[in-house]
């Protein structure tokens, strides 16, 4: 780096300070999360799924005017490190998308919007996803549904000790996801109506704590707020992370597996200009997929206006496979919501000590090696995924 550290950090602190103050609050996903999700279920069964839902929103507690304006006035000329800056910059823009998406919310043009930040399905991404769809059916015992939400609550806040930080475990009813980590909260959710089968519980929480909110408590050691607000499309990368968390922990099944499938079916049928009943009755119909899980599939891609983030989950997986195939190393990725696309840039700034390394690490990513107990077709399965 040409300039000294510590006026580069100077530099970079600057900007980091100021996107930080203005994106601190912003939330997308609990922005675009129905508030009348069980009322509209009840409604939509109850009339037969011959009457899309009506979903309703609670109030923005940002303004996205102000912080589209506000973004835009950030000065990244001072950081001289062309990489580092060009990283500000592109996380910047991508926080613009984002405000755009809060402005259109509930319209036609935040399906756009959606495309434009998270892109949509490419022919291979459905092609893996019917590749496994129409893989065998097998259950094993850990796969056997027997955990109340209050069960699993209890595996959760046991469990997660081992990941070496308290954990605020609390069941919520108004929820799409049976499952999701508030990063400003630093607390798991868990959807109050779910059930869970054991590989539930602890895939779950591999998932949603051993990445979600390990990533988001490291975040919190880290000077530069930008690794706590989230690199541009680092859902790709953080989605990618915990699927592959559960896998190689042995805690994912085939089920698992078709369910994250079947939301890039649902994606595909949204960008098809279909609308929420014939993308509920394609999963039901064609997919042999039951009521509860259509209306949940169909609800996570429709809610907002048009949702196309839940195709990232099966490329997430199949990106960091593919990256450990390649010998990656992936501990600088767990300094916070970063992204694959900028690891060299964060392994820089780890070596010349910009910023620390991770303080929690997930075991599930040391060594990579496929845990002997997973099912061999199983492992046959998801490695046929990698490009």
């Amino acid at each position: 780096m040409i300039l000294t550290k510590n006026l580069l950090l100077k530099n970079i602190k600057k900007v980091d300070s100021q996107l930080h103050k203005i994106v601190q609050s912003f939330e997308l996903l609990s922005s675009i999360s129905p508030a009348n999700f069980e009322s509209e279920k009840k409604r939509f069964i109850k009339r037969q799924y011959k009457e899309n839902p009506c979903f309703t929103y609670k109030s923005l507690s940002v303004n996205p005017r102000e912080i589209k304006k506000s973004l835009r006035e950030i000065r990244v000329e001072s950081i001289e490190d062309d990489d580092v800056r060009q990283m500000y910059e592109e996380t910047i823009q991508s926080y613009v998308v984002k405000a755009d998406m809060l402005l259109h919310r509930n319209t036609e043009k935040f399906l756009d919007l959606s495309v434009k930040y998270f892109g949509q399905p490419k022919i291979t991404d459905t092609k893996k996803s019917k590749f496994l769809l129409k893989c065998p059916d097998f259950v094993e015992e850990k796969d056997e549904i027997k955990y109340s939400a209050l069960d699993a609550k209890e595996i959760f806040e046991k469990e997660g000790r081992k990941f070496g930080f308290d954990l605020k475990v609390e069941l919520k009813k108004q929820m799409v996801s049976r499952a999701l980590v508030s990063n400003s909260k630093q607390t798991v959710y868990l959807n109050r109506f779910s059930e869970f089968s054991e590989k539930d519980v602890y895939g779950l929480i591999e998932h949603e704590v051993g990445v979600h909110l390990l990533t988001s408590k490291n975040a919190r050691f880290q000077s530069l707020k930008i690794f706590k607000i989230g690199f541009p499309l680092n859902t790709k990368t953080q989605e990618g992370l915990a699927v592959a968390s559960e896998y190689w922990s042995n805690n994912i099944s085939i089920r698992r597996l078709k369910e994250l499938s079947l939301r890039v079916i649902a994606v595909n049928s949204l960008l098809e200009g279909n609308d929420f009943q014939t993308t509920f009755s394609l999963l039901k119909e064609q997919y042999k997929v039951d009521e509860d899980k259509a209306f949940y599939i169909t609800t996570r891609v429709f809610r907002g206006g048009g949702f196309t983030k839940d195709y990232l989950y099966i490329r997430g997986l199949s990106l960091i496979l593919r990256q450990a195939h390649k010998g990656v190393k992936f501990d600088n990725l767990f300094i916070g919501k970063t992204s694959v696309e900028y690891l060299h840039t964060i392994d820089k700034m780890v070596e010349e000590k910009l910023i620390p390394e991770a303080k929690y690490k997930n075991d599930s990513f040391q060594n990579l090696l496929i845990n002997p107990k997973t099912h061999p077709i199983l492992k046959y399965i998801v490695e046929g995924i990698v490009d």
